[in-house]
């Protein structure tokens, strides 16, 4: 999220239009602003479309904070934590302390359902990163996407 903030900045959104800087009001960066800004840097003059510079919306960004996830999350760690508990209490689990005490067999049993519950939780924290990943790549991809406008803008002949 910091990245696109940077970009914005970089790019002398700063305070443009109603945007005040902050990562809740990318949203109300209008295409006019987006063009009015990057006719300042590329000079590519004030008659043009503000169209041709989409905005970043609340689904977009919306695909990049954590609550957005929390649900996919605990759908995910339920059924792994009633298996890890199964496991660990059940009938499998007195089989494996196998009556005596300080048997190492249970303490080998209990790991191993730890990792089965580890590896689940570290797929799904896997999943929700690369789901954040794609989602911040797709908005960078459409500021890079205002850049090339801009310059096609200044060099209408090329």
């Amino acid at each position: 999220m910091q990245e696109i903030l940077q970009l914005l900045n970089s790019m002398g959104l700063v305070t443009e239009g109603n945007w005040s800087g902050q990562w809740q009001d990318i949203p109300n960066i209008s295409g006019a602003d987006i063009g009015d800004t990057l006719e300042e840097s590329y000079g590519f003059g004030s008659n043009y479309n503000p169209a041709l510079f989409q905005g970043i919306s609340r689904q977009q960004l919306q695909g990049l904070l954590p609550s957005t996830y929390s649900s996919f999350m605990t759908s995910s760690q339920q059924p792994l934590l009633a298996s890890l508990l199964a496991k660990t209490s059940g009938q499998e689990a007195t089989k494996a302390a196998g009556g005596f005490a300080g048997s190492g067999g249970f303490e080998k049993f209990k790991g191993q359902a730890k990792d089965v519950y580890g590896k689940g939780m570290t797929e799904t924290l896997t999943n929700i990163g690369q789901q954040k990943a794609q989602q911040q790549a797709s908005i960078m991809d459409l500021i890079n996407q205002w850049r090339e406008t801009a310059a096609g803008l200044a060099m209408p002949g090329a």
